[in-house]
């Protein structure tokens, strides 16, 4: 039996379907797919308990973690290295927080919009690093103005959401090189981490030498998993000093951990190896199925190596795309929402049914006529 299930959802409870009334959902970062059979089985024993008192931190969440971070990355880390934190933009905040003391803070552009606004919240500057088309997570030049500016805090995205963008290690290692000397911390937001479509694998900014002692990893099965209802996430930070910092501040401005988070993140990393693998498959073979297909319109799509998110270039178009598809009852996200006009981003992570009708709508009105 195919692991990789249709989620039963409805408008009255899930916001990819609220959002838009009967629009068919490609606009936020979440799966049709269900989430895996042994988390909900998981799950559904911890509900049968009859309680949600406040959890306890098994230590077989660490372990799990643990093995993921082995099997998945590479990535030995130590049992302390851990921090649980409610989700991925918490964590990216609390990180920002404990490490800046002054100066603009570096951020990828375009971007999810709440890491586009990371400075609103330290009435700090933003300089942004412009990867819309490069294809790459930063350039010579903006590794020159991070070493001119000493920034406290240089943001990162991997794989960048919403271009897909995936660093490699060697370019991880020429930014470690950058900040060797400087007051500069980064943190990673990794939530789209296992999703690599590509032939590269997942490198996480803490396993890079020269960035353990100088780097934040955020981390999460959410995206993987279809476990954004159930949020749960956690920091990877090699330094005591600035895991401290870190700690401190999430005290002062986070409480509480998801009794449920803890359950599907545990059984995730330890029973659905498999099923990832199975929805690696049906997302690689949905990328190319659009790319393929876009060919034969004006939208302009290069596939990117992570996430199941398309950042295709709509310019060419001439019109709104965006409400155009969605007088179509096709729902995608706008490009201006992350800060580059004139593009759109849109989720593959459907069955084949959905991947046609939407991509039936795309080539009805913007097919190449010629």
């Amino acid at each position: 039996m195919n692991p990789l299930r249709i989620a039963n959802r409805s408008e009255q409870n899930t916001l990819a379907l609220a959002r838009y009334p009967g629009a068919q959902p490609h606009w936020v970062a979440d799966m049709s797919f269900a989430t895996p059979e042994p988390i909900l089985r998981a799950i559904t024993e911890r509900v049968k308990e009859g309680h949600f008192s406040y959890p306890k931190l098994a230590e077989t969440v660490y372990q799990s973690i643990q093995h993921w971070c082995a099997t998945r990355y590479d990535w030995v880390i130590n049992r302390e290295w851990i921090v649980i934190i409610p989700n991925t933009i918490s964590g990216v905040r609390t990180g920002v927080k404990s490490v800046y003391k002054s100066g603009a803070i570096f951020t990828q552009q375009p971007n999810y919009h709440k890491l586009l606004d990371i400075g609103k919240s330290f009435d700090a500057g933003i300089t942004t690093i412009d990867i819309n088309t490069s294809h790459i997570p930063f350039s010579v030049h903006d590794l020159q103005s991070i070493a001119l500016e000493n920034p406290s805090a240089v943001v990162l995205c991997n794989p960048a959401n919403p271009t897909g963008t995936v660093a490699s290690r060697a370019q991880l290692e020429s930014l470690a090189e950058c900040i060797k000397g400087l007051r500069t911390v980064v943190i990673s937001d990794e939530a789209h981490a296992d999703i690599i479509l590509g032939d590269q694998r997942h490198v996480p900014l803490g396993s890079v030498k020269g960035l353990e002692n100088k780097s934040i990893t955020v981390l999460s099965p959410s995206k993987t998993f279809n476990l954004a209802g159930v949020s749960v996430a956690y920091a990877v930070i090699p330094s005591k000093q600035i895991r401290k910092a870190f700690v401190s501040t999430l005290a002062l401005h986070c409480s509480g951990i998801n009794a449920l988070g803890l359950v599907a993140l545990e059984h995730a990393y330890v029973h659905c190896s498999a099923w990832l693998e199975t929805l690696l498959q049906q997302l690689r073979y949905n990328q190319r199925y659009l790319h393929d297909r876009l060919l034969k319109t004006s939208l302009r799509y290069v596939p990117s190596g992570g996430t199941y998110l398309a950042w295709i270039d709509a310019r060419a178009a001439g019109c709104d795309v965006f409400a155009r598809l969605l007088d179509k009852g096709i729902a995608i996200s706008d490009g201006a929402d992350f800060g580059a006009p004139g593009w759109i981003r849109f989720n593959f992570a459907h069955p084949q049914s959905q991947m046609i009708h939407a991509t039936d709508t795309i080539l009805d009105l913007f097919g190449n006529t010629k």
